[in-house]
């Protein structure tokens, strides 16, 4: 099915960054004694890849001399965001605190597993595009009920926490069986399984924003990123729950989506401009720094979203630009009592 060699992905970082390095040189039209230093991640991230780029920075700094500044790629302020990079998450403005985030897969890792499985790579058009994106392109071609064809019961879990492998397997098995029969809409599968992860994600949006109305901790701005954030359907589903609370939408734009060398570097000009002590003069270089697969944002406060939102999300109406619906669990509690 694909995926990351982590050797394979070492490998590649060793043997490409200096070649790349002398790329970023060249097309900034900058000499090497005109760079004042040299930023690097150290978390999160795959740790054997992560040394790769961390022992370049090491001795390139050594080389010229220059400090070196190490810190999360993801240290730079957040809003209200839902995040949909390798590990998806749901949180908060100030506190950076997290309210939801998955308990297995993220949504990128399972819709790129499922297009690979349906071999869409092996259709021409879909050769040098993106597995995920591929599903987006099939999705936006399907039949007018295509999202709703081909169901599977929606992953079990509680307040604002996400399981994306009970979405991804079972899609698994059910293309495995459907891809053999003659009347299979690939288009419409693909419609189905992008449904599914926007009802998944779009229902705890509603949950955290619910609790957050209740508590009256008012949200302005909902900010979504990542490289599933770029798919627009999961954008439309998510922005019209935010809309329901009154919550503005801020859709990160898709070249912006994908980890990437600018937020690093800038978080490095933030850094100098702040006299951060994560800085270290070159003279003062270990000969190794170490690299971490996960960064906290900030305190879990999971526990405090409650297991159950007060009203359900109509998960139909996350499809197209229509409003969002709710089922009022107390008006039917009324009705209930109104027929006995």
């Amino acid at each position: 099915m694909g995926g990351i060699s982590p050797g394979e992905s070492a490998k590649q970082h060793r043997e490409r960054l200096p070649e790349l390095i002398e790329q970023c040189f060249k097309g900034a039209s900058i000499s090497r004694d005109q760079i004042s230093a040299i930023a690097v991640t150290t978390r999160p991230g795959l740790v054997i890849a992560l040394k790769e780029g961390i022992r370049s920075a090491i001795g390139l700094a050594r080389e010229l001399q220059k400090a070196t500044h190490s810190r999360s790629s993801h240290a730079s302020p957040r809003s209200f965001r839902v995040s949909f990079n390798g590990k998806s998450s749901i949180s908060s403005p100030e506190e950076f605190s997290i309210y939801g985030q998955s308990v297995s897969g993220s949504p990128g890792e399972c819709m790129d597993k499922i297009a690979r499985e349906l071999h869409v790579q092996q259709i021409p058009e879909f050769k040098n595009i993106h597995p995920g994106a591929a599903v987006e392109i099939l999705a936006s071609r399907s039949s007018q009920e295509g999202h709703s064809r081909y169901p599977i019961a929606m992953p079990n879990t509680v307040g604002a926490d996400m399981n994306f492998s009970q979405i991804k397997s079972p899609y698994l098995n059910m293309a495995r069986a459907e891809m053999l029969r003659s009347y299979f809409s690939l288009e419409d599968f693909a419609a189905s399984l992008q449904h599914t992860v926007t009802k998944h994600i779009a229902g705890k949006v509603h949950s955290v924003l619910e609790w957050l109305k209740i508590e009256e901790r008012p949200v302005k701005h909902l900010v979504i990123s990542g490289g599933v954030g770029a798919n627009r359907y999961i954008s439309n589903g998510v922005s019209k729950v935010a809309a329901f609370y009154g919550v503005e939408t801020v859709a990160v734009p898709p070249n912006l989506c994908t980890d990437n060398a600018e937020m690093i570097a800038y978080t490095g000009i933030l850094m100098m401009e702040r006299s951060s002590p994560d800085i270290i003069p070159w003279k003062k270089l270990p000969d190794m720094i170490f690299a971490h697969a996960r960064q906290d944002i900030g305190p879990d406060e999971r526990s405090r979203v409650p297991k159950r939102p007060v009203n359900r999300l109509a998960m139909k109406t996350v499809h197209g630009n229509e409003p969002v619906r709710f089922f009022d669990k107390e008006f039917f509690r009324a009705q209930a009592k109104i027929a006995e």
